[in-house]
């Protein structure tokens, strides 16, 4: 680990060049990440880049890495990283029981996230699409206000350090409301996961963005989330949604298909973890076969427009055949010739006259 990997405000990781031409996408893909048997995170990979970034920033702090500890990466196919750390200084290494969850909830998990994975990763033709889709951590920078995070991936505050990763039963003041139709206005909207709020550790913009989402289908959208999650991986996993849903609504004319399944392989991630973003998907499917009409009708045109400049090239040419042509039957009548045997005839006559 160097000092650039761990850099504040511009948390992400390189990876080896030879590793990534001969293992990895050219394009964008979300990888799961974890060490052992703790917590899974989600990360996003760059081909472009061959960078880790979203994601890496809590992956770091949670497991407490320092400028100097050595990490190897094992790859399991298709869309996860098993993560051996090697401390530099063996005495902070942190307890690997303090990481262990529960020996059925970790199978259960696992049977899950395998096959979110495998959804997540999709196919590779829609890894490299635009960058506003995947590197939204970025706008968490110049968008998150209050008391959100200064970078990356908008999982942790800019104060963070590593003692504070330690404290994740952070409550707020006043009851913890449950059920969601007791909640009468955004103030008494509380995120509560494992046990504990999580709101300090998204932005008022976000949580204002997940309020408004939970309105309207009148239920708390992580109702339903598994047992196992990490909070910070909870959380970065709400702001994502949020930001899908306000690009989602943003959106002025059809953008390409590969776009909306970016999304909505996120999304899908994000329901194998117990999210209720079903009406999402169900808004990305809509979408997707109007994008499909809008394809067709765009192929359809250039195909059109394609057989017009044939026909108008082939137009040309008869006309220039036609002139050819007439320019050659004129020169047959000034020839005064009436059919060719008229010729052989006089040839004939002339050759044969006598001397």
């Amino acid at each position: 680990m160097s000092c650039t990997d761990l850099a504040p405000g511009a948390f992400s990781m390189k990876l080896p060049k030879k590793f990534c031409n001969e293992h990895m996408p050219e394009g964008k893909k979300s990888f799961w990440v974890k060490v052992g048997n703790g917590e899974d995170f989600l990360v996003d990979y760059n081909g472009g880049t061959r960078a880790i970034s979203g994601g890496w920033k809590a992956f770091a702090f949670h497991h407490k890495l320092e400028v100097g500890d050595a990490l190897v990466f094992q790859l399991i196919p298709p869309s996860q990283f098993q993560v051996h750390i090697v401390r530099a200084n063996a005495s902070k290494e942190v307890a690997n029981a303090s990481e262990e969850v529960d020996a059925q909830r970790l199978l259960k998990l696992n049977a899950i996230q395998h096959e979110a994975s495998s959804l997540a990763g999709g196919t590779e033709e829609n890894n490299d699409t635009n960058d506003s889709l995947l590197d939204h951590e970025e706008d968490h920078n110049h968008n998150n206000v209050g008391n959100d995070d200064g970078g990356g991936n908008g999982w942790l505050g800019p104060d963070t350090c590593f003692e504070n990763l330690s404290d994740s039963n952070t409550d707020l003041t006043g009851p913890i409301v449950d059920d969601f139709e007791r909640v009468k206005r955004f103030q008494d909207f509380k995120i509560v996961a494992n046990g504990s709020v999580i709101n300090d550790k998204i932005s008022e913009l976000h949580l204002s963005k997940y309020y408004n989402l939970c309105l309207s289908q009148r239920s708390f959208l992580h109702r339903d989330l598994l047992d196992g999650f990490n909070i910070w991986t909870i959380a970065g996993t709400i702001i994502d949604i949020c930001d899908i849903a306000d690009a989602n609504r943003s959106m002025s004319k059809v953008v390409p298909k590969k776009d909306l399944q970016t999304w909505g392989s996120k999304l899908k991630v994000y329901e194998k973890m117990g999210l209720n973003v079903g009406f999402l998907l169900v808004r990305l499917g809509k979408l997707e076969l109007l994008a499909d009409k809008a394809n067709g009708y765009e192929r359809l045109m250039k195909e059109r427009d394609g057989m017009k400049e044939e026909l108008q090239n082939l137009e040309e040419q008869v006309g220039r055949v036609k002139e050819k042509l007439e320019r050659v039957e004129k020169e047959i009548d000034k020839l005064g010739v009436v059919g060719g045997g008229s010729i052989d005839r006089d040839f004939q006559e002339l050759a044969n006259a006598p001397w």
